[in-house]
């Protein structure tokens, strides 16, 4: 994150989202019989694909990008839902 130009505080803004992730996935997990976490997913992976996309446009390129694993993990989630 130093090396994009982030400052402390936005790293430590990116470190609180991402544990935050991980603990909606471990939610989605042990709680796979609750449905709000998983239109919780469905709405923050398309919001996900959006900032990384603007905010990090050289990863959109790349191979196994954050956007076709958004893709592919909110079409996990609507599949969940059916």
């Amino acid at each position: 994150l130093r090396s994009l130009g982030v400052s402390d505080s936005a790293r430590a803004w990116c470190i609180a989202i991402g544990c935050a992730e991980v603990a909606l996935g471990l939610l989605v997990l042990l709680a796979w019989r609750l449905r709000w976490p998983i239109w919780l997913v469905l709405g923050a992976m398309p919001i996900s694909a959006i900032v990384v996309s603007l905010s990090a446009p050289d990863y959109v390129v790349a191979p196994f990008n954050p956007i076709t694993l958004n893709v592919l993990v909110f079409a996990a989630a609507a599949t969940v839902l059916m």
